[in-house]
């Protein structure tokens, strides 16, 4: 590993300190899916105003990357998620796509949506 690598690893280490130490784990249990999403995006869309700042562009993908190992280690956590208020699943199941079914399978594998991602639910 490349001492550059090394050093931003740290620094996405030390946010996702500083987040945990910030929000903790009863905070993050109670977002879903679309929060998680959410705070990435509007992290990433931070990191590019229409004038360009090596500060602000670093710190917000630094924010990103330890924003996506935590929603990816909530979900390590126990297998769920938090419902979203559409999900009928106390926890939202994590459905592992296999590898002939590409990405529309699993979503119409819970019966949520169809083959073409139009809703099917109440």
């Amino acid at each position: 590993m490349t001492p550059t690598r090394e050093s931003i690893f740290k620094a996405i280490d030390e946010e996702r300190e500083y987040q945990d130490g910030k929000w903790g784990l009863t905070f993050d249990r109670k977002n879903t899916v679309n929060d998680w999403v959410t705070y990435i995006c509007g992290y990433a869309c931070g990191a590019a105003p229409l004038e360009f700042h090596r500060g602000v562009f670093e710190s917000n993908m630094r924010k990103v990357a330890a924003l996506a190992i935590a929603a990816i280690e909530r979900v390590r956590d126990d297998g769920t998620i938090a419902p979203r208020h559409y999900d009928t699943h106390k926890g939202y199941p994590i459905i592992e796509p296999q590898p002939s079914q590409g990405i529309r399978q699993p979503l119409a594998a819970d019966g949520f949506f169809d083959e073409d991602f139009s809703y099917n639910g109440d």
